[in-house]
């Protein structure tokens, strides 16, 4: 009796589904202090310029 799994015998897209995955969460993480950085230098730019 064959056994079924979710990817049948193509083991090389659940390899491929996997690198995906992980290089999309890593170019989400390397992104998010520049995403983060952007609107904290914008206040901080109001405030000096206020303080002048």
């Amino acid at each position: 009796m064959q056994q079924r799994t979710i990817f049948g015998r193509h083991y090389a897209l659940a390899v491929v589904a996997v690198i995906f995955v992980a290089l999309l969460a890593a170019a989400g993480l390397r992104s998010t202090p520049g995403v983060l950085m952007v609107p904290w230098d914008r206040k901080r730019r109001l405030a000096c310029a206020g303080a002048l």
